[in-house]
C-alpha cells in the first residue's frame, strides 16, 4: 500500500469498513441468517441473486453521475442503503411475535432495499477510481483491495465463529447486521477525504444515452465482458454454492463454516499481491487463464466431498477457491479499467456492472431452484458443471483481445485450438514463467 498515492489509499480504507458492512449485512453470513429463519433453499438463492441482479438499474444512472459527480451521489445512496437495511435487526422479534414467514419477508425485504439503493449510486465507483488511479497502478491497486477485502473476512470469520457458536440464536445474527449498518454509515465520513469525485463539464440531457450507443459500438469491450460474465458467473456463484452445500449437505455447523471462510480468505490475502504483479506486468489475460483454471480444479474436487471426510479436505479446496476467485478479480477488474475511455467512465461503468450482474445474480437463482428441486445429488452435479463452464472460459480469456498487443500475441501463441486442454497447461505455464515483456503504454483516449 505504501507504493499507492494518497487518493488510492484514502478509498481503500474507505472500501476497508464498506467491506466490514458488506460482509455483516449480506456476505456470507446472510445465508445462514437466512436457513437459521427457516427459508427455503430456492427463496435464499433469489435473495442472494438480489445483490448483483439489481446492478441493471445503474444503466438508466449515467447521467446522474456526471451531473452530480461520484461522491455526492455514493454519499447520498451509502447513507438510505444503509438505514434501510434496518429489517435485518428486527428478524429475531418478528420470529417470535409472527412466526417464520414474517421474519423471511421482513429479511428479504431489508435486502433488497439495501441492494437496490446501492445499485443506483454505486455507477460512480469505477469512475472515480478511473480518475485517482494511474494505469500503472491498477494491478497493484486491486490486489490491495483484495488483501484488505481477505482481512476483514478473516476478522469476521474469527469473530463470527466465536460468537454464533454451534447453534447461534438469532438474536446473534441480528446483532452482526446491526453492527455492519454501524460500519456503513461510518464508513460515508471518509468519501470527503478522498479527491475528485466531483461533477462532469457536460450535462447534455442525451449524454447518457448517448454514452451507451458509443460503449455498444465497443466490440472489444463487449467482448470481454460478456466472457468476464461467464467467469463470474462461476466464480461468485461457487460461494453460495459451497456455504449451502457445508451446511446441507455436508452438515457442518455454522460457526465451523465461517471458521472455513476465514482460512479462504487468508489464502486470497496471500495470493493477492503476486496476482497484481502479474496482472500489472504480464497483462489480464493470462491471469484470467490460471485463476479460472485453479477454480475448475477446486470445483471439481469439491464435487467429491462426502460427509465422513468432509471438514479437513474442505478448507483447502475452499481455500484454493477464494484465492482463485481473488486472481479473477483482480485481473477482470483492472482489465476492464484499462479498456475504459475516460469521457465515457459512467456509460463503461454501467455497462460492466449491468452485465456482469445478469450473470452473477442468475448462478445464485440456479443453485437455490436446482437445490430445492433435486435434492442432495445437486451438491454433486452443481460442482461439475460449474468446472465444465470455467473451462469454456478459460479456452476463450487466452484469445481474448489484451490491452497490449504485445502481449496479446504472446499468450495466444500458447494456445492451439486442436489441442485446448494442453493449451490451458502451457497459458497457466506462461503466467508461472513468463517472459520479460514490458506492457504497453495505454492508448490515448480518442474523442466522440
Amino acid at each position: 500500500m505504501r507504493l499507492l498515492g494518497p487518493a488510492a489509499r484514502r478509498f481503500l480504507i474507505f472500501t476497508f469498513l464498506n467491506t466490514v458492512s458488506w460482509q455483516t449485512l449480506v456476505g456470507s453470513v446472510l445465508v445462514l441468517h437466512a436457513r437459521a429463519l427457516g427459508m427455503p433453499p430456492g427463496t435464499v438463492g433469489l435473495m442472494v441473486a438480489i445483490m448483483p441482479s439489481t446492478l441493471v438499474l445503474s444503466l438508466g444512472m449515467t447521467a446522474w453521475v456526471e451531473r452530480l459527480g461520484p461522491r455526492r451521489l455514493m454519499t447520498a445512496g451509502w447513507t438510505a442503503r444503509n438505514l434501510l437495511a434496518f429489517p435485518l435487526v428486527l428478524t429475531p422479534w418478528l420470529y417470535a411475535v409472527w412466526g417464520s414467514r414474517v421474519a423471511c419477508w421482513a429479511l428479504f425485504a431489508g435486502v433488497l432495499s439495501f441492494c437496490t439503493l446501492r445499485s443506483l449510486t454505486c455507477t460512480g465507483w469505477f469512475p472515480w477510481l478511473h480518475e485517482i488511479i494511474p494505469a500503472t497502478e491498477r494491478g497493484r491497486y486491486f490486489s490491495s483491495e483484495i488483501i484488505l477485502v481477505q482481512v476483514v473476512n478473516i476478522g469476521i470469520g474469527l469473530a463470527t465463529f466465536v460468537f454464533l457458536g454451534r447453534n447461534p440464536a438469532l438474536w446473534k445474527f441480528a446483532a452482526l447486521a446491526g453492527l455492519g449498518i454501524t460500519a456503513g454509515l461510518t464508513s460515508i465520513s471518509l468519501m470527503r477525504r478522498i479527491p475528485g469525485g466531483g461533477p462532469g463539464v457536460s450535462r447534455r440531457p442525451h449524454r447518457a444515452l448517448l454514452d451507451l450507443r458509443l460503449v455498444g459500438r465497443d466490440r472489444a469491450f463487449l467482448s470481454f465482458v460478456l466472457w468476464t460474465s461467464l467467469g463470474y458467473f462461476v466464480t461468485v456463484g461457487q460461494g453460495t454454492l459451497i456455504v449451502l452445500s457445508m451446511r446441507d449437505y455436508l452438515h457442518i455447523a455454522p460457526a465451523w463454516i465461517m471458521l472455513t471462510t476465514s482460512a479462504g480468505s487468508a489464502a486470497a490475502m496471500l495470493a493477492g499481491p503476486w496476482w497484481g504483479r502479474l496482472a500489472d506486468r504480464h497483462g489480464s489475460g493470462p491471469v484470467q487463464v490460471l485463476s479460472g483454471t485453479a477454480m475448475a480444479l477446486a470445483l471439481a474436487a469439491f464435487a467429491c466431498l462426502r460427509e465422513p471426510a468432509a471438514l479437513p479436505l474442505v478448507m483447502p479446496i475452499f481455500a484454493l477457491c477464494v484465492a482463485s476467485y481473488s486472481g479473477f478479480f483482480v485481473a477482470a477488474s483492472r482489465g476492464m479499467l484499462q479498456r475504459m475511455r475516460p469521457r465515457l467512465r459512467a456509460g463503461y461503468s454501467a455497462v460492466w456492472q449491468s452485465l456482469t450482474a445478469v450473470a452473477m445474480g442468475s448462478s445464485s437463482v440456479l443453485i437455490g431452484l436446482v437445490i430445492q428441486r433435486v435434492g442432495d445429488p445437486a451438491f454433486t452435479i452443481l460442482p461439475l458443471a460449474y468446472a465444465v463452464l470455467m473451462v469454456v472460459a478459460v479456452l476463450r480469456y487466452a484469445t481474448l483481445p489484451e490491452e497490449s498487443l504485445a502481449l496479446a500475441s504472446e499468450l495466444r501463441a500458447q494456445f492451439n485450438p486442436a489441442q485446448p486442454f494442453i493449451s490451458i497447461l502451457l497459458a497457466c505455464r506462461y503466467v508461472l514463467d513468463p517472459p520479460e515483456l514490458q506492457a504497453e503504454p495505454p492508448t490515448p483516449a480518442r474523442g466522440r
